[in-house]
């Protein structure tokens, strides 16, 4: 794994490149899109697993923090969730100076996923292939799912409640969770620019059923894959116990493989 900083000189990104092994080789590479909040700590290593395996599969990689979120430079503000977005496009443009591959897969976990959708739609940016894994797929679910997280550990606690921006330890001002709750991410798909499109999820749900008809309508071979491995996002004791370390990162790592 070689860390890196690129992207603006006055407000960098961090990220994590791995290369592929020599034997293997592809040329073929892989940008993951973490979440974002609690569910970036929570995945962190899922993602670095995702990582190896995928190089172990001869693939290039890059992981990445968003501006303002892990060692990225900057402070979450005004307008992140486009910021987020034009980051996802300067992890592909810096992956393609890495690896020599001019087009990517991207991989869009939870949050992660609808920020890979906003930066293929709303940019020049293309893909090779978008793999959306257990995305979010209602913004305002999203949100409340984390409000009551939040509320939940104020009362365990103690914590007098406040006025505050903050989610469960991280900052989402309020013009954040408006874009988060707005996101159409059905209706964005039609200007998403990638040849081919997966959808891995833990478990299923009406929502990722819909997700599903929308992403055939714009793709009708889309890669679906349901793994028996269920991730409960809006549990506050999982969201601190689980590693997901199981079946589904295979899961993912095999449909990235097979659309790269």
């Amino acid at each position: 794994m070689n860390p890196c900083y690129f992207g603006p000189p006055e407000s960098p990104l961090f990220g994590m490149y791995t290369p592929p092994r020599a034997s293997v080789a592809r040329q073929a590479s892989v940008l993951l899109c973490a979440p974002v909040g609690l569910e970036y700590m929570r995945t962190h290593y899922a993602l670095r697993l995702l990582a190896q395996q995928l190089a172990d599969a001869g693939l290039h990689v890059l992981r990445f923090d968003y501006h303002g979120t892990g060692d990225s430079a900057g402070e979450v503000g005004i307008g992140q969730f486009g910021i987020w977005a034009e980051d996802v496009r300067i992890a592909l443009r810096e992956l393609a100076d890495i690896s020599g591959v001019e087009t990517a897969t991207i991989v869009g976990l939870r949050m992660g996923a609808a920020l890979a959708v906003e930066a293929l739609a709303g940019g020049t940016e293309k893909a090779q292939a978008l793999v959306l894994w257990d995305p979010v797929v209602s913004g305002r679910a999203f949100l409340e799912g984390q409000e009551r997280m939040h509320a939940e550990m104020s009362e365990v606690r103690a914590t007098p409640p406040r006025q505050t921006d903050e989610l469960l330890g991280e900052r989402f001002p309020a013009d954040l969770r408006a874009a988060i709750r707005g996101f159409p991410m059905s209706e964005r798909l039609d200007r998403v620019t990638a040849r081919s499109a997966g959808l891995v999820v833990s478990s299923e749900s009406p929502a990722y059923s819909e997700l599903l008809t929308a992403l055939r309508a714009r793709w009708p071979q889309v890669q679906y894959r349901v793994v028996d491995d269920a991730t409960d996002w809006d549990s506050l004791k999982a969201a601190f116990d689980a590693r997901m370390t199981g079946p589904v990162v295979r899961a993912v790592a095999e449909t990235a493989e097979s659309i790269s």
